[in-house]
């Protein structure tokens, strides 16, 4: 049997990618292999225990994949409709189950546990402990919570005497619709400001040692769900 091979180029998303390593293990597990991992951010699963190589999307050779691996592909059909006129809908169905039901099947309710492990050491200082996280920035309009609640709610924590440490990175989201996300960039009388300052697997190690977790739907989020901190969700309208 040729080697597999699971293609996830169109899939742009940071925690869309992190919600794609269920299947990913599906997949490993059913064909009883290691596989390769194509994608927009290799670093997600250069650690992955079920992945034999993470190549970046942008520097593979697809006509060498196609001829020597099993390729299937997920995501490629986001904001698309299939010839009957339908649209899967991406804040309609769980991202886990998305990717596969792209390759024809569903998760069971034990294989839906997202994977990362970092790719790197830590490269920052870490914050004087025990200390509070929180993530604000601007994301989709159904999903952002406002600069000025979030200054409310460190000021709150800090009263309460809590540390707070900020994370974020300014990023964009592009593909079917294309939304900036900058981050909501102000000082911390009591903790530290991150902002801009922490790589992926700085994020994993931060949430580790959080007491919690404090973030919209995004991609630290899901990156959160791979480690045992206790999130508070600020939800986003299931029916926008």
């Amino acid at each position: 049997m040729k080697p597999i091979c699971l293609d996830l180029s169109e899939c742009n998303g940071f925690g869309d990618l992190i919600c794609a390593t269920p299947t990913i293990k599906k997949v490993s597990d059913t064909y009883e292999q290691k596989i390769l991992v194509i994608s927009k951010m290799p670093e997600l699963f250069k650690k992955n225990p079920y992945v034999e190589k993470s190549l970046k999307a942008s520097s593979v050779d697809r006509n060498y994949i196609n001829s020597n691996y099993i390729v299937h592909n997920s995501f490629y059909n986001v904001g698309k409709k299939n010839e009957r006129g339908i649209e899967y809908k991406h804040n309609m169905i769980d991202i886990r189950q998305f990717h596969a039901i792209n390759l024809g099947f569903m998760l069971g309710k034990d294989e839906l546990q997202c994977h990362y492990e970092p790719s790197a050491p830590l490269s920052i200082e870490m914050p004087e402990q025990p200390f509070v996280l929180i993530h604000p920035v601007t994301t989709w309009e159904t999903r952002t919570w406002s600069a000025e609640n979030w200054m409310n709610l460190t000021l709150k924590l800090n009263e309460l005497g809590l540390n707070v440490v900020s994370i974020g990175k300014d990023s964009s989201e592009t593909g079917f619709f294309n939304v900036q996300k900058p981050v909501f960039n102000f000082a911390i009388e009591k903790g530290v400001n991150l902002m801009n300052k922490t790589s992926i697997s700085d994020c994993w190690y931060l949430m580790q040692k959080a007491m919690f977790f404090i973030t919209m739907d995004s991609g630290l989020l899901h990156l959160a769900g791979t480690t045992d901190v206790p999130i508070i969700h600020l939800g986003s309208s299931l029916k926008p």
